[in-house]
Parts: C-alpha cells; structure tokens; sequence
C-alpha cells in the first residue's frame, strides 16, 4: 500500500511542478525547480522498479474490490500505467507523452476507486 500511494504522490508532485516550471525567470530558482522535478522522476523510475521486483518475488497482491469488470478495468489501468512508464524510460522523446498520459490515467484509475 505505501508503495502505492508513494507512486500516487510522485505523480501528483511530478505534474504539478512541470507546471511551475516556466513562472520562474531563468537562472538559480529555474534551474532548483527543474533539479527537484528531474530527482522526482528518477525517484519515481526507481520506485516503479521496486514495485515490480517486489511483486515478481511474491509482494503482496490486494485482491480486487467491485464487480469483475471493474476489477478487469482497474488491472488494465494498472497495465497501461505500467507500461507508459517503461516506454518513456525506453525512448525519451515520448516524454511528453507519457507526462501527459501517466497523470489522466491516473485520474482515471482514482476515480475508478471511488
């Protein structure tokens, strides 16, 4: 669940401070906020690592909640999220792409969950 939630957390962060990147000019504050938006991506890249290795080697599964389409949906999410995340490691022009995916998938994953 932490690992979960830490993921959540990384995106929100990561969308929110591409965001505020250009209200800074350009020099010391610019360049910190960028530093702080690249650290998080790699940090994000690393607990997605994590999370695959803990769940190869028998991490836990949460058993799905809901209706078997909407479990069926949510683990589709979760591919998807996956999978975006690898490619933008992959190939690094989708960057934007995946910046802009990864968080509406999100969205969409939270709202499924509520």
């Amino acid at each position: 669940m932490v690992l979960h939630w830490t993921t959540a957390a990384l995106v929100v962060l990561l969308s929110l401070s591409v965001q505020v990147i250009d209200v800074f000019p350009d020099g010391p504050a610019r360049v910190a906020v960028r530093s702080v938006h690249m650290t998080m991506g790699a940090i994000l890249a690393c607990v997605f690592v994590y999370r695959i290795l803990w769940r190869s080697i028998g991490g836990v599964r949460v058993p799905g909640i809901g209706s078997p389409s909407l479990v069926l949906f949510s683990r589709a999410v979760h591919l998807l999220l996956h999978g975006n995340r690898a490619l933008r490691r992959r190939v690094n022009g989708l960057h934007d792409l995946a910046a802009n995916t990864i968080p509406a998938v999100a969205g969409v994953h939270a709202a499924a969950g509520l």
